[in-house]
């Protein structure tokens, strides 16, 4: 493989990125970097079950394309979240 079909990130540096690695978006961005600076503010919630003591859900960010499960106990009423996937 010659260094002529790799891609440098102008944000981070990374180096050596393939051309599907980089941002369709924002050019001259890599994905790793549309990941880090997403604030996940526009999500769907698609409904897993609920249980007599909590509800699951599954949470897509729509800008970069993430997955988290959430958990509702009804006891305490706080949500437990798993961390940002991508897939």
């Amino acid at each position: 493989m010659s260094e002529d079909e790799y891609v440098t990130c102008e944000y981070c540096g990374a180096w050596p990125l393939w051309e599907d690695e980089m941002s369709k978006d924002v050019p001259g961005k890599c994905i790793e970097c549309v990941r880090d600076e997403c604030s996940h503010s526009n999500v769907l919630r698609q409904y897993l079950g609920s249980s007599d003591f909590r509800v699951r859900f599954l949470e897509h960010c729509i800008k970069c394309d993430a997955q988290r499960e959430v958990k509702l106990y009804f006891h305490n009423r706080y949500p437990d979240r798993s961390e940002w996937v991508w897939e």
